[in-house]
């Protein structure tokens, strides 16, 4: 059986312990790693291929080792200063074709969003691109075998089993920001391994159709935003504060 699961590397503060363990900055977006953790609980018992595909810079490397050593199989990092600027639409376009070249994929692994840009809509139009079926709120995987992947889908306050044929998107629900630990000695073995790298040639792209080139999004304005405006606490009689606020407001 072989099953890929999309990473997404973000920058993020609120992943604080990967950010100690990344000099680089980067970190496995939270929602695709608990999925991640989930399925290499599962490897340990029930043998299949896990492969992580990545779009991202060169720079993610260090971050990818670091699944190898977990016990991710191999990587493939899809790099090219074509897939830069990418919207979902062209995000897309670069991972359905990679997906086509590994070929024989059983199952897709994706989280539910990035906490870098929160559209969640990647692994809805990977199976859309795919003509594969997609399953979403998925809480818990708990076993793969020859029946099919086996996993919890929490649906308001309903949790329910299910058993899915493949192929298809899975998408998890849930997040977490503890990364899994790998020892020194796993991780210098990892970074003997090749990583595999593709760029546009090697999945027959045109570059007009990747990144911001191919990307249906287009960005008309935008500004910076303070994060360090500063607050006022106002007190007195609620009359008195509400028109000073009104005040406030208007100018």
């Amino acid at each position: 059986m072989r099953v890929v699961i999309c990473i997404k590397p973000v920058i993020d503060n609120y992943s604080t312990q990967a950010l100690q363990l990344n000099k680089k900055g980067y970190a496995v977006n939270p929602y695709d790693q608990l999925v991640l953790k989930q399925l290499l609980e599962i490897k340990k018992k029930q043998n299949f291929e896990l492969i992580g595909l990545c779009m991202g810079s060169m720079k993610c490397q260090d971050m990818l080792f670091r699944l190898l050593a977990g016990g991710v199989d191999s990587i493939i990092l899809l790099s090219d200063m074509a897939f830069a600027g990418a919207d979902t639409y062209a995000t897309t376009e670069v991972l359905s074709k990679a997906l086509i070249r590994i070929g024989n994929v059983d199952y897709i692994f994706c989280g539910a969003k990035a906490i870098d840009g929160e559209t969640g809509q990647v692994p809805y139009e990977l199976a859309h691109r795919l003509n594969i079926p997609v399953i979403n709120n998925v809480s818990n995987i708990m076993s793969m075998d020859g029946d099919g992947l086996q996993l919890e889908r929490q649906l308001d306050d309903l949790v329910q089993e299910e058993i899915i044929a493949s192929p298809a998107v899975i998408i998890g629900k849930h997040f977490t920001t503890e990364e899994f630990t790998v020892s020194l000695l796993s991780l210098k073995r990892a970074k003997n391994k090749k990583m595999i790298i593709w760029n546009h040639e090697r999945l027959e792209l045109l570059p007009e159709n990747c990144g911001i080139a191919g990307s249906k999004t287009k960005v008309k304005k935008a500004r910076e935003i303070n994060r360090f405006r500063k607050g006022e606490i106002m007190k007195g009689e609620l009359n008195l504060v509400s028109q000073e606020m009104l005040k406030i407001i208007k100018g």
